[in-house]
């Protein structure tokens, strides 16, 4: 796994903050857990609100490795739910973060993937010269007081792209068709990025915010005799996203309905 961050106009643009965090397990027990993203953005902000930044960062790597014999989607649970806890003391507090402060969180484990997110970031995929909006608003329409309500899930193919943005930039990058042309590039690396952005120099200027790529190791080409594992995105189409949450509860039904089947058929047979 590699990771880029693109930061536009950081010391002109000073009413917007763009970072992020990548914590990789440094143990055989923290390896259960895979890794950790974190991208945070934060706009309006006094040096109150910046000091947020680094303590939900280590709170978030510090909660999910804290327990190995969780497991990747427990320990990211947990994670989620610490973060939520901190942020709204940090509202009761007086931190000026409600609409200001955008997070994106994602855990990587070999080919899983879980990830959550609130506020003004989207997130894209590249997969084989093809890209998909898999942080379209999915969720739920935000109550106050509430950040992350929903864990997203997929499975992650080798030489996969995650490209997550700040909404402001995610705005540029569709109208200046530099999504449709990152679509094409294969692989998708820091010179290809470059030569893109030399193009629209001028108009880069004016732009604030950043983007973090994250991309997924290219398989080896394996022997003849053997073929490559093909795993298939959750997401692939986009509208079969699906919300894990909601998992459980369709594998109860359908384990109904076929219990049910199986008692019809049984009364009509013996």
């Amino acid at each position: 796994m590699e990771v880029l961050e693109i930061c536009f106009n950081p010391k002109r643009h000073k009413e917007v903050l763009f970072e992020s965090f990548v914590f990789k397990p440094k143990n055989i027990y923290e390896e259960k857990l895979g890794s950790l993203v974190l991208t945070q953005c934060l706009k309006i902000f006094s040096e109150k609100e910046i000091e947020i930044l680094p303590k939900l960062a280590d709170l978030a790597k510090k909660t999910f490795f804290q327990k190995t014999s969780f497991g990747q989607l427990k320990s990211f649970k947990e994670c989620l739910k610490k973060i939520n806890e901190f942020l709204h003391k940090e509202i009761k507090e007086g931190k000026n973060i409600l609409g200001n402060l955008s997070v994106a969180i994602f855990s990587v484990k070999n080919q899983n993937l879980f990830f959550s997110k609130f506020g003004e970031i989207e997130i894209f995929l590249q997969r084989e010269n093809k890209i998909f909006d898999i942080g379209k608003q999915k969720e739920k329409k935000q109550k106050i007081f509430n950040f992350f309500s929903q864990i997203f899930s997929g499975k992650i193919k080798n030489g996969d792209c995650l490209l997550i943005l700040s909404t402001e930039v995610a705005d540029f990058f569709k109208k200046e068709k530099i999504i449709s042309q990152i679509e094409k590039i294969q692989p998708l690396t820091e010179k290809e990025l470059k030569k893109i952005f030399s193009l629209k120099k001028e108009k880069l200027k004016d732009l604030r915010g950043g983007f973090l790529l994250i991309k997924f190791e290219k398989e080896k080409k394996a022997p003849k005799k053997f073929q490559s594992q093909n795993y298939s995105f959750s997401f692939a189409e986009i509208d079969q996203f699906f919300i894990l949450e909601k998992i459980k509860q369709y594998k109860i039904l359908l384990l109904f309905l076929i219990f049910c089947v199986v008692t019809i058929l049984c009364f009509f047979l013996f």
